[in-house]
Formats: structure tokens, C-alpha cells, sequence
């Protein structure tokens, strides 16, 4: 019998997880096992970090390092482009003072200050690449034509159009260098330096070949060619504005 001077000790009240008698937790309860996924997606992320840190410090480090050789050499090759193009700016600039002191009386003269520039942009452009090379052969070439020197133009536009490489610039430098050749009377080779311009997936470039081609097959009384280039550009630039300007020189080529 239970001494009514002491308190009754309360049976129903809850016990410590993990004490004697305390109620053990249903393993199959979705909170438990939510809680236990986290804790171990936990564990996992925190031995990732403490595992790999060092390697993900060194790939940050080598990005780095290459943005900043990325960033160093290309604003070396700025540099050095705009020093070049200034090279080449040089040389005119001497040429245009030495033809105002001759003046436009003595053509002899304009011609032999001409043609020493000439030289001297040769020795500048063997230090030249990239844009500023192109740039520099197509300046030389210009030269070559004011005094009349056919060969040398020939050659420096062929030069200008090897060092654009392709693109606008390339193209540009090709179609000047296909009707030098044409004044050559080499059709063929000319034509031969459009064609990687012609079979181009570049529209404009595409097409400005392709009509310089037909246009010199038409200047050579090639008819044939003339013909063959005509329905090359009406299949792929049915809407070209020359076309019909080209269809209409056409009749007079064809035997």
C-alpha cells in the first residue's frame, strides 16, 4: 500500500530518447527518413568540398592565368598591328611631301618618288602580318599601278590577297588581283583565284565572284563559260540585280 505523505511518480510522462522504457522511433516514418537523406546529403557534400577543394582552387587558378595570357597577347597583337599600320602610313606620308615639292609639273619626278616608295614599303611589309600585311601589299600594289608597273601590281595584289587569308578583305584584294591577271591575259588563273570565292557559303562573297568570273569569260569572247557561270549565279542569286545586265552581254560572247 503507497504512503499517502509521498507523490505518486508519474508514469505516463515521456521519457528520453534512448532511456529505458522511452518509446524507440518507427524506422519506416517519412520524416525520419527525410531527416536521415539530408543529413548524409550532408555528409556528402561536405566530403566533396573538404576532398576536392584544393583541385578546384588550382582550376580557378589556371583560368585565371589563362584569361590573363589571353588578355596579354592579344592586346600585344593590338599593339603590334596598330604599329605596323602606322609603318605603312609613314612611308605615304613621306611619298605626298616629296610629290608636293616636285609638283604636278614634272610627272618624271612624281614617278621616281613613286617608285622609291615602292621600295621602301617592300622593306616595311617584310616585318608585317596579319591585317596590317594585306593592308600593306594592297597599298603597294595601288603604287605599282599609278606608275604604270603591271608586273609588280600583279604580284602585290596576288601577296595581299594570300595574307587577308579570305573574308571581305581577301575578297577585295582576289578581285583585284583577278583583273590584273586579266590584263595579263591569264583568264584562267584568274578565274582559278575566284573560285574558293565562288563555292563560298558566304552569299556576298559568293556572288561577287561569281559575277567577276563571268565577266571575265565574256571579256575573253569565252562564251561557253560565260553561259555555264550565268546559270550558276541565276540558280543560287535568282534575285541579283545584275543578272539581267549579264544575260543581256551574254548573246554577244556565244558563237
Amino acid at each position: 500500500m503507497s504512503d499517502p505523505t509521498k507523490p505518486t511518480p508519474a508514469t505516463d510522462a515521456p521519457r528520453p530518447a534512448g532511456s529505458p522504457g522511452a518509446p524507440v522511433p518507427d524506422l519506416g516514418d517519412d520524416d525520419v527518413i527525410q531527416e536521415d537523406l539530408l543529413f548524409k546529403a550532408r555528409m556528402a557534400v561536405a566530403n566533396l568540398v573538404l576532398g576536392y577543394w584544393r583541385h578546384a582552387l588550382g582550376v580557378a587558378l589556371l583560368f585565371l592565368a589563362a584569361t590573363f595570357i589571353y588578355g596579354q597577347v592579344t592586346e600585344h597583337r593590338r599593339d603590334s598591328q596598330r604599329e605596323q599600320h602606322a609603318a605603312i602610313e609613314r612611308v605615304f606620308d613621306q611619298l605626298g611631301r616629296k610629290i608636293k615639292e616636285v609638283g604636278a609639273t614634272d610627272p618624271a619626278a612624281a614617278d621616281a618618288a613613286a617608285a622609291e616608295a615602292a621600295k621602301t614599303l617592300e622593306g616595311v611589309l617584310a616585318d608585317t602580318d596579319g591585317v596590317a600585311e594585306a593592308y600593306g601589299w594592297m597599298r603597294l600594289a595601288q603604287i605599282k599601278d599609278s606608275i604604270k608597273d603591271t608586273e609588280g601590281a600583279a604580284a602585290a595584289w596576288e601577296r595581299a590577297a594570300k595574307a587577308a587569308g579570305g573574308g571581305p578583305l581577301g575578297l577585295s584584294a582576289t578581285l583585284r588581283s583577278a583583273q590584273a591577271l586579266q590584263k595579263k591575259g591569264e583568264i584562267d588563273a584568274a578565274v582559278q583565284m575566284l573560285k574558293p570565292y565562288a563555292q563560298s557559303q558566304a552569299p556576298y562573297e559568293a556572288e561577287e565572284a561569281l559575277f567577276a568570273t563571268a565577266n571575265l569569260y565574256i571579256a575573253a569572247a569565252r562564251g561557253a563559260e560565260a553561259r555555264s557561270t550565268y546559270d550558276q549565279i541565276k540558280l543560287r542569286f535568282p534575285s541579283a540585280d545584275r543578272l539581267e545586265a549579264l544575260e543581256r552581254a551574254l548573246p554577244g560572247t556565244e558563237g
